[in-house]
């Protein structure tokens, strides 16, 4: 019986054992094969040879030559090539394989932000040069980092303000509007001229949330006549009213100047030529400006006045006309939230829907 129970344990043990060498083998990397008596002679190479030399002997069948083998797009060896298109794509392919590391790179850079880091200004410069990668998703996901840094304010690490800079809104308001000399978007991706209409409104928000305005018996406060508002028929002009300015006004614009964020070239794609004042008056300007963006969901909109001085106050109301067929139609009021480096936000007084509003829409002060 004892005998039994040994032999039955040895065999166990035999199982046991083999199964670890079996899947000890299993797991080690298995070695090349071993030369062959037929490779160890040589005579795979000479067929090789014998092959090369009299396969194309005369010159007359080149398609019988062995040809090499290709090599990848991004080959280190094809970006030193004489030859331009093999140079060219070997450039555009390794530029376009780092594009989840040009992503990578712009999220840490837009998380870490720019203060403590950015003293030199690398951090800035190098967000404002994925905005203007080749690839639209860099260019995309660098601003949406940027957005995403701005609406918390600080960045996570040193507690510094994040890069709503001048230079950054310069750069997002070139992407969003401006145009070509034939009229084309410059920024041809429209997500992305979105992303950057999304990215000036989180660097220039309103200060406090906006109260909610009397729209008053169809009138304007300190204005004459009634306002289009209140169902009346909006009235037509062939150009928008030119305002007086006396001297005293004049000195009060002069000491609020304040420093534009926009240039004239991001205005001026912005703005149609029909939507401009065409008064010669040069003072019609400075009462004058443009809706440059139209934000529907938060019912609010932006004007950038013509020239940087400003007279618009917090809690003031204009009067915005639309181009339509050569006329400029009052469609309503607008009272502004606040004014921010030049342009100044604001909301829709009494009836007037944002729907029938849009970029290039003339706004005068009264």
């Amino acid at each position: 019986m004892s005998v039994r129970r040994s032999i039955g344990f040895l065999i166990a043990l035999c199982f046991v054992v083999a199964s670890d060498n079996l899947q000890a083998q299993l797991c080690v990397t298995p070695d090349p094969p071993p030369p062959t008596i037929w490779s160890f002679l040589g005579i795979p190479q000479a067929v090789t040879h014998f092959k090369d030399a009299t396969a194309n002997r005369f010159g007359k069948l080149p398609f019988l030559e062995r040809k090499p083998p290709l090599k990848a797009l991004a080959d280190p060896s094809l970006l030193e090539s004489d030859v331009p298109a093999l140079k060219a794509a070997a450039e555009i392919k390794a530029a376009e394989d780092l594009k989840p590391q040009k992503i990578k790179a712009v999220r840490y850079l837009a998380q870490i932000g720019c203060g403590c880091y950015d003293k030199d200004g690398k951090v800035t410069q190098a967000l404002l040069a994925a905005m203007e990668d080749p690839t639209e998703e860099v260019r995309l996901a660098a601003i949406k980092a940027m957005s995403s840094a701005a609406k918390s304010e600080y960045c996570e690490y040193c507690k510094q303000k994040s890069c709503c800079s001048e230079k950054m809104t310069e750069q997002l308001a070139k992407i969003a509007y401006e145009r070509d000399e034939s009229g084309c978007f410059l920024e041809p991706s429209e997500r992305v001229r979105k992303a950057a209409e999304q990215a000036l409104w989180i660097c220039c928000p309103s200060y406090g949330e906006p109260e909610e305005a009397d729209p008053g018996p169809g009138r304007i406060e300190g204005g004459e006549g009634p306002g289009a508002i209140e169902g009346d028929q909006p009235s037509v002009l062939e150009d928008p009213p030119t305002p007086a300015v006396d001297g005293d006004q004049q000195a009060r614009r002069s000491s609020r100047a304040i420093p534009s964020i926009f240039d004239n070239a991001t205005v001026t794609s912005a703005i149609s030529d029909k939507a401009r004042p065409r008064d010669d008056d040069a003072e019609s300007e400075a009462d004058s400006g443009a809706v440059v963006l139209v934000n529907y969901e938060e019912n609010r909109a932006q004007v950038r006045l013509l020239e940087d001085e400003i007279a618009a106050e917090p809690g003031s109301k204009v009067l915005v006309y639309q181009p339509q067929q050569g006329k400029y139609v009052l469609i309503g009021h607008l009272e502004v939230i606040d004014v921010v480096n030049g342009a100044a936000n604001v909301r829709p007084v009494g009836n007037l829907n944002l729907s029938v509003l849009a970029r290039g829409a003339v706004v005068v002060l009264p």
